[in-house]
């Protein structure tokens, strides 16, 4: 009995280590389509974050906080040369940019008064971010007829064209030029 005994104890062992190994290679192939299925899931899990995070700074990319053109042009009015040009008014805003001041919140307007002066400081609060967009057309109107008016002769006035800095943020609209264009886009990004 003993030895009976024995061999059916051998027997069971062997059978449950058999069935051991099978269910191991059963679990070895469930762990790899289940690794498969986690790494699906992981890729898929990235490119999501990478949408949202994509589609966020497309949002962020325009926002402008709403500041008083009273501290814009404040500000702008610190940078070198602004307090020296002309402020050329309602008529010279209609003038130049075909803006009717009734159809804006605000503007910041200065321009040299020499007509062989390309320096320009306009700053255009619109009521709107989607208004904004036809001040920006007319600010890039506004520098390429300038470039027309001084291609071929004036060498000093195309190089300060060429640095011009016609942007929009929101629903702020501005056209910078002169030597000191890149100090004013700062300033004024600084605040918006």
């Amino acid at each position: 009995m003993k030895l009976n005994t024995k061999r059916n104890i051998l027997s069971d062992f062997s059978g449950k280590l058999s069935g051991n190994l099978k269910k191991n290679k059963n679990q070895g192939t469930s762990i790899l389509s289940d690794f498969k299925l986690t790494g699906s899931l992981i890729i898929k899990s990235v490119m999501v974050i990478f949408l949202v995070v994509y589609l966020g700074r497309l949002y962020v990319s325009d926002y402008a906080a709403d500041i008083s053109m009273d501290k814009i042009s404040a500000s702008l009015e610190q940078v070198s040369g602004v307090t020296d040009l002309s402020e050329p008014g309602v008529s010279g805003l209609r003038r130049f940019y075909q803006i009717d001041e009734n159809d804006i919140d605000s503007y910041f307007f200065r321009k040299a008064a020499s007509p062989m002066s390309v320096d320009e400081v306009l700053v255009v609060k619109a009521n709107s971010s989607s208004e904004a967009g036809a001040y920006l057309e007319a600010a890039q109107a506004h520098l390429e007829s300038q470039k027309n008016i001084f291609e071929g002769y004036g060498t000093d006035q195309m190089a300060l064209l060429g640095e011009a800095s016609v942007e929009k943020r929101g629903a702020y609209v501005w056209y910078f030029c002169g030597e000191n264009a890149q100090e004013l886009r700062q300033a004024l990004l600084s605040m918006i």
